[in-house]
């Protein structure tokens, strides 16, 4: 399965049906039957089925890590000197993740505990604070949340600010052999935040979001504007949207927002429901055992 390996996961050999899938040494049993990468709705409740997996081994693995040795004062040798392009961001380490809903049910069947979430942009997504620490990727947990001395709105604020000083470089290019009256721009990353970054706007675009605009968030690595709100508008965005959504191996939603210079605002939602993304109840009963150790066990050929 293709969809595997970007996500830092390894499938074992398994009994018919199932599809048992590893990282850290340990595994789960997922249903097969449910899963697939030839049918949109199967791509995409798989994709985002493996994301929660990828996020409750590696919860389980950080909490098996022992603690960091104590050694004492930092003694002043060269090596210990950061080089200024490693200096740590004053944003924090940590950054929003726009995910489907159906990612924190998957992360609670296999690590027994709640993440931390607050309201996405949309019915069915939800947003997670996520702290990427060498090959893990600490997605903060309702536990974790005690720990920290700040509002939950507050913790959303910051970890949304420092997603945009990480993307302000970055810029949604034309989309080519496209009708220029209609101003259709991607911005497209391969890191995974992607769509995450519709969370920034409409402060990301001030200029288009002035003037009025639409938003779609077709991938997990897309965000698709149209430089007017016109009937013309938003055929075109749709057509585009689902255009890069059936290509994409992270599909996310084909649902539309209207950019104003106050707020995004959903504007209408899929046209097929049942070709939309993946709730918690939709993956009920998918975990079919596990986490166990594996360690020992080699990785299928």
């Amino acid at each position: 399965m293709r969809l595997l390996s970007p996500l830092g996961l390894e499938p074992l050999e398994s009994a018919e049906g199932v599809l048992t899938v590893s990282r850290h040494g340990r595994s789960v049993d997922l249903d097969a039957s449910r899963l697939g990468e030839e049918t949109l709705p199967d791509r995409q409740r798989t994709a985002w089925v493996l994301l929660g997996v990828r996020y409750g081994l590696d919860r389980l693995e950080a909490l098996a890590a022992p603690a960091p040795a104590d050694d004492g004062p930092m003694r002043f040798r060269r090596t210990n000197i950061r080089r200024y392009q490693e200096a740590p961001s004053v944003h924090g380490d940590d950054l929003p993740r726009l995910v489907p809903t159906a990612v924190g049910q998957v992360f609670e069947e296999i690590t027994g505990e709640r993440l931390f979430t607050a309201p996405g942009i949309r019915p069915k997504t939800e947003v997670l604070v996520v702290h990427e620490e060498g090959l893990l990727r600490k997605a903060l947990t309702e536990s974790d949340r005690t720990d920290l001395d700040e509002s939950d709105d507050a913790l959303i604020d910051r970890v949304r600010r420092a997603l945009f000083y990480d993307s302000y470089k970055l810029r949604a290019r034309p989309v080519p052999e496209s009708p220029p009256e209609l101003g259709l721009k991607k911005l497209e990353t391969v890191e995974g935040l992607g769509a995450t970054r519709a969370l920034l706007y409409p402060e990301f675009d001030y200029d288009l979001a002035q003037d009025g605009g639409l938003l779609s968030i077709p991938s997990r690595d897309v965000v698709l504007l149209a430089a007017g709100t016109t009937d013309e508008h938003r055929r075109a965005l749709r057509a585009l949207t689902e255009e890069v959504r059936d290509a994409a191996a992270f599909p996310f939603s084909s649902a539309l927002f209207e950019l104003t210079a106050t707020e995004l605002r959903l504007l209408e939602e899929p046209e097929a429901p049942d070709n939309d993304l993946p709730t918690s109840s939709a993956v009920e009963g998918l975990i079919l055992s596990g986490p166990r150790d594996v360690s020992n066990i080699p990785p299928e050929p």
